[in-house]
């Protein structure tokens, strides 16, 4: 199953596609185990898509715990880096990803993002896929200059649409051998391959779950693992990931920022 959320005039909605349609859902999927079905159909490439969850938080996975037994729980031999964004980072398919004026250097990382369908808390690792709704794309982007100088991943990946997720939730999707590809302008740019990034899943979520609650329609995403792709206004982004769909999404200039700081306050030019 393919979950979307899509724009209507009674505000957003959930349905499933099938096919060339969707079909409506009567209730949000992440506080109804149901999936129930209204019996109305829209044609997909008709619908104003919106990212497929609104979470409350956004958690990347930088460096996974190692855990020689496998558990979950045991002692790790690293600790894990976590790295988060804002929610009001997110947008869906088809937004442009404005570039703000603060940063100079730009790039992007094709991701899996982990839909967190019921509330993890301490949860064992033998009990984590219970607690999982699907999988859907994600687009990493991040001011890279930014970076360089201050080491803060919240500084330059926190700005507002720095974090494009979609097109759909797939709740079947064999996450382990999962390959998202990551294309610009329509040219293979980069390719994540989770089996060989060696990123356990189960693990992470274990881990992650006894520092924060996660509740449904969070997101966990698998970290950077093959590095930045170069972006800039004008390039249109495309993730890739098969049974999950294309997150399409252009890029532009932010029309506001440091340049009209510095004109009032006479800063840095």
């Amino acid at each position: 199953m393919r979950l979307v959320r899509f724009r209507s005039s009674s505000g957003p909605r959930y349905g499933t596609i099938q096919g060339a349609e969707v079909a409506e859902m009567t209730s949000d999927p992440f506080n109804d185990a149901s999936l129930s079905l209204s019996g109305k159909t829209h044609a997909l490439n008709d619908l104003p898509l919106l990212s497929p969850t609104d979470p409350k938080n956004i958690v990347s996975v930088l460096i996974e715990p190692e855990d020689a037994g496998g558990s979950g729980h045991g002692t790790t031999a690293k600790e894990v880096l976590l790295a988060a964004k804002p929610v009001t980072s997110i947008i869906g398919p088809g937004a442009p990803i404005r570039l703000p004026r603060e940063g100079r250097i730009f790039g992007g990382a094709p991701e899996l993002a982990v839909v967190i369908g019921k509330p993890c808390r301490n949860i064992a690792y033998a009990e984590v896929y219970k607690h999982i709704l699907g999988y859907t794309a994600f687009n990493n982007v991040c001011a890279l200059d930014i970076y360089e100088r201050n080491k803060s991943w919240v500084n330059a990946s926190g700005f507002e649409t720095f974090a494009p997720i979609g097109p759909a939730v797939a709740t079947q999707l064999d996450a382990a051998n999962a390959e998202i590809g990551y294309f610009v302008n329509g040219k293979p740019a980069d390719t994540l391959k989770l089996k060989e990034a060696m990123f356990d899943i189960g693990r992470c979520l274990a881990f992650i779950s006894r520092i924060m609650t996660l509740m449904p329609g969070d997101i966990v995403t698998t970290g950077r693992r093959t590095g930045f792709q170069r972006i800039k206004a004008g390039d249109r982004i495309d993730v890739t990931i098969e049974g999950v769909g294309t997150l399409s999404n252009p890029v532009v200039d932010r029309t506001y920022g440091a340049r009209d700081i510095r004109q009032t306050t006479g800063g840095m030019s």
